[in-house]
């Protein structure tokens, strides 16, 4: 059978494999193979019962393709029940069948069930394996047909055991060589350990792919930008269960940094089994400990100001952790950058010399995903790590040293009602503290700050989404050097993006 034809069978059919199994005295055991391990192959019978062969017994094997299920009852032994899966396909909300894995084409893996039926699946269509709890002693398939199975002994070795009739059905293949024998239920016995770690990343996985599987090419309007440049790329790759990725470069925001407004950045998540990794970098600021903002202040200088300014960038964000089916856990450390503008004052620059701890929590169902983010921020320093090349007049450094200290925590919803609809929503909170005490006009402030953040994308046809982004920044800023100030503010920005999927 080709694998075209079997894919085409894809959710159920009614053709069965048998094995037969002989030994050394032609003794012979027919059923339905339902495991083969390093010493033994498991089957259950035509009488419904479950039997173990020890391998090195086995020295033929004969193999039937029946068009109906021969089985009238299977008996759920214990040691039956270790074997039986409730499998998952497609969108199914309930286990679409209960059985086990009988054979293997290529990538595809083949099952049968307790009604009688095969079901041959592609990875990329199974769910979820979870073990069965099926209860009673018996399962009675709802349709089966008696088999009349021929072994001529021209064909096989330990033949016999009745005429050959029209009805009969004759093997479609015989393995009578020691050595073949060992071969063939060699390559069965890797096939099954294959497929019991695939079972095991159904459990590691959320879904079969956890990452938007579509390029995206997109062009970009943000009023938050410094200077326009309205391009980024997504994209991913990898297989289902198995190592994915996804990579985002350009003009681009990103649901795990600690501001809402698009960056010129690099982005890559990764997952693999358990393992998951993610990293975003600001093209525009990196290594770790770069002035994030000398990019900016090259294309338009800072004017002086008449009330507290506080803008915020990084240089990366590094995460690394772990996950079990729907829920995720990393940590791992962020260089995050702060500008401080107060009236009468040099500007303040807090860059990424020390890393800020990061933690963040995530849960991916099937059509919503929250995350949670931490941010720990403590540095300080001499003035001249804040004050860079502000200071004019002399080698010597400013005297004087600074303190900085900043909590955010960042929570985040996507929510997918429909196949071309997705709803995003996040909510940054953050305080901090600064104080210095430079010589020449210390600062000190405290500030409160929430921005929550909305997005909604519809996708037209398969080729085109449209996504409308609205944010809105509250602010409030209390100043008690140079001079006592406080300072609120509402701030609302409108953007969107167009984006080519392909």
């Amino acid at each position: 059978m080709t694998v075209a034809a079997l894919a085409a069978t894809s959710s159920s059919g009614n053709a069965t494999d048998l094995h037969t199994l002989f030994d050394a005295r032609c003794r012979r055991t027919t059923g339905i193979l339902v495991h083969v391990g390093a010493e033994t192959v498991a089957m259950v019978d035509l009488d419904g019962a479950f039997v173990l062969r020890r391998r090195d017994e086995i020295a033929g094997i004969a193999v039937h393709k029946t068009l109906e299920n021969p089985l009238a009852q299977i008996a759920l032994s214990d040691p039956l029940r270790d074997h039986l899966r409730d499998v998952w396909v497609g969108d199914d909300a309930q286990p679409t069948f209960t059985g086990w894995t009988t054979a293997f084409f290529d990538d595809l893996f083949l099952y049968f069930d307790l009604d009688g039926q095969t079901h041959v699946l592609d990875p990329e269509e199974i769910r979820r394996i979870r073990r069965s709890e099926v209860a009673g002693p018996a399962a009675r398939p709802r349709t089966h047909a008696p088999v009349q199975l021929a072994f001529p002994t021209e064909v096989v070795p330990c033949g016999g055991g009745g005429a050959v009739t029209a009805d009969s059905v004759l093997p479609s293949r015989v393995i009578a060589d020691r050595i073949k024998v060992g071969d063939y239920l060699g390559k069965l016995e890797q096939r099954y350990l294959a497929q019991a770690g695939f079972e095991e990343r159904t459990w590691v996985y959320a879904e079969p792919f956890v990452f938007d599987p579509q390029n995206r090419l997109g062009l970009l309007y943000d009023p938050e930008w410094p200077f326009a440049f309205p391009l980024y790329f997504r994209w991913s790759n990898g297989r289902p269960y198995r190592f994915q990725s996804l990579s985002a470069v350009g003009n681009a925001t990103h649901e795990w940094l600690p501001i809402l407004a698009p960056t010129i950045s690099a982005r890559s998540d990764i997952k693999s089994h358990f393992f998951n990794a993610t990293f975003v970098g600001n093209l525009l600021g990196l290594p770790a400990g770069t002035d994030a903002f000398a990019f900016e202040e090259a294309i338009s200088e800072l004017e002086p100001v008449t009330g507290p300014v506080v803008d915020h960038s990084y240089n990366y964000l590094l995460l690394m952790g772990a996950d079990f089916w729907r829920l995720s856990a990393s940590a791992g450390a962020s260089y995050l950058a702060t500008r401080i503008q107060v009236p009468e004052s040099l500007p303040r620059k807090v860059l990424a010399n020390s890393l800020s701890p990061t933690a963040r929590l995530r849960y991916q169902g099937r059509a919503l995903a929250l995350r949670a983010l931490y941010y720990r921020t403590r540095t300080s320093g001499p003035m001249a790590d804040v004050l860079g090349d502000e200071v004019d007049g002399g080698a010597e450094d400013p005297l004087g040293g600074y303190h900085w200290r900043k909590d955010t925590v960042r929570l985040g919803a996507t929510w997918r009602p429909a196949e071309t609809i997705e709803l995003i929503a996040d909510q940054i909170a953050s305080r901090a503290a600064y104080r210095d005490d430079f010589d020449q006009g210390p600062v000190a402030l405290t500030m409160w700050e929430l921005a929550t953040g909305g997005e909604v994308a519809v996708s037209f046809g398969r080729y085109v989404t449209v996504r409308g982004v609205a944010r809105l920044y509250l602010n409030r800023y209390r100043v008690t050097r140079p001079a006592p100030d406080e300072d609120s503010s509402i701030t609302p920005r409108f953007g969107g993006a167009l984006e080519f999927v392909f």
